[in-house]
């Protein structure tokens, strides 16, 4: 998630490394100390406001997507209710120090989250999930660099 200082527009990104007030990445903002201040201006911690992430879709999934949506093309595989999730059309999404996939995480049929797992530009950007309870579902990941991408409905049925 992303917070927005409403003072001086200043963006507390959960996902990313805060050089300034040298806070790791995937700290949530829930979790900051209480005295915690906008290292822009020093607006008080209370006076951020969650910002609502649009989730990216690929446009086309005939194979006729831009280089953008190529990129973060949610592939996956099922195989004894394991469902293998990897990012990239043609090859894997770059995992690099200031662009790469941080977080692949699975939604219920209901947009609830069930479960996510965080990466680091070290890391293969692959994750797997145990779906043996599941429909449908959703795969949501998100990008460094580009933010939230979908995979829009899949019905379990259909695999």
């Amino acid at each position: 998630m992303r917070y927005l200082c409403t003072n001086c527009s200043y963006i507390y990104d959960e996902a990313l490394w805060d050089a300034l007030e040298w806070i790791a990445s995937w700290t949530l903002f829930d979790d900051l100390w209480e005295d915690f201040v906008c290292p822009s201006c020093y607006e008080e911690k209370e006076n951020f406001q969650e910002i609502k992430e649009e989730i990216n879709y690929p446009y086309d999934n005939k194979g006729n997507l831009s280089a953008l949506e190529k990129e973060h093309y949610i592939n996956y595989s099922l195989e004894n209710d394991v469902l293998k999730v990897y990012v990239g059309k043609d090859e894997e999404h770059p995992m690099e120090e200031w662009h790469f996939i941080a977080c692949i995480a699975l939604f219920d049929e209901n947009d609830e989250k069930i479960e996510e797992k965080f990466l680091s530009p070290e890391d293969d950007c692959i994750a797997e999930f145990d779906i043996q309870y599941l429909d449908e579902f959703e795969i949501k990941i998100y990008c460094s660099l580009h933010l939230w991408w979908g995979s829009g409905k899949i019905n379990i049925n259909s695999l």
